[in-house]
């Protein structure tokens, strides 16, 4: 679903040197990008994105979100030759992303973006999901881009990226659960299920539970996780409270009953500019939301 990735809010963005993954952007598919974004830390990254709160109507994932799972990639020169590995099958692909060869695993990436189809094969999703938990962060990082980007994405993807967040280094657990909210930003009727395992990992994220919260969606959530988020708003580090912030700015129902008071309570309290601004936009979506509803309503 494309066109849930308008431009959002950049999170993390994984210290691994940039490149240019050419389908995404927007460049013909076989020329390899020539621009390198410089490095940036996964920690620095996140910290600079927080100074940006969401408007009341931007999506919360995109592809700067994106970024943070996976550095962009140059094609060239291996492309072609990765064109071939792909077409003798997903078996053939991932014993070449185990081949160690950085600049391969980059061509078949790119190979695999021309071929999204390709990406929905069972065997190659199980294949990328052992990958994404090994140590080698290019590897792992390569391996959960492709992961998000499964046409066929369903239960599993999540299940299994829900495990990554939970067992794997502690720099990919964070790329993992940018992942899961960018599968529920591009596939919504698995959202429900991946704003759930993002709320399982949240108690256990530590460093990474800002980028948790960055990603996570709250429509249709109960009551107690809603009040779970509620009470990030009081934590100790300001990008998780802006974190928390944005992520009630997506509650609805009940929730949003929730949600408004807690803002406005948290907004009389906080000190930090990031936050304030934060928590502003996110009432302000959330009055937009209430009044519209109300519109929706006289109509009737």
């Amino acid at each position: 679903m494309k066109s849930a990735l308008a431009l959002g809010a950049t999170v993390l963005v994984a210290a691994l040197g940039a490149y240019s993954l050419v389908p995404d952007a927007g460049q013909s598919r076989r020329t390899p990008a020539t621009t390198t974004p410089p490095r940036v830390s996964a920690p620095a990254a996140t910290r600079a994105a927080a100074t940006t709160p969401p408007s009341a109507t931007e999506p919360l994932a995109s592809p700067a979100a994106r970024a943070s799972v996976v550095p962009t990639v140059a094609c060239e020169p291996l492309v072609e030759l990765a064109r071939g590995i792909l077409a003798r099958g997903s078996s053939a692909v991932l014993a070449a992303f185990h081949s160690g060869e950085p600049s391969l695993r980059r061509a078949l990436a790119c190979a695999l973006l021309e071929n999204p189809g390709a990406l929905a094969d069972h065997r190659l999703q199980l294949g990328l999901a052992l990958l994404a938990r090994e140590k080698d962060p290019e590897l792992a990082a390569l391996a959960l881009d492709l992961m998000t980007r499964n046409p066929r994405a369903d239960a599993t993807t999540v299940q299994e990226l829900r495990a990554i967040a939970l067992g794997a280094e502690p720099e990919v657990r964070a790329r993992a659960a940018v992942a899961l909210g960018l599968v529920a930003a591009e596939h919504g009727e698995l959202a429900p299920a991946a704003s759930a395992a993002l709320l399982s990992y949240l108690t256990s994220a530590g460093a990474a539970r800002a980028d948790v919260l960055a990603v996570l969606r709250l429509d249709g959530a109960k009551p107690e996780d809603v009040k779970r988020v509620v009470a990030a708003l009081s934590d100790r580090d300001p990008l998780v409270r802006v974190g928390a912030a944005r992520a009630l700015a997506t509650t609805g129902g009940e929730g949003r009953a929730l949600a408004a008071p807690a803002l406005r309570v948290a907004l009389a309290m906080e000190t930090d500019a990031r936050a304030v601004e934060a928590i502003r936009a996110s009432e302000a979506r959330l009055e937009h939301e209430a009044l519209a509803m109300a519109a929706r309503e006289q109509g009737r």
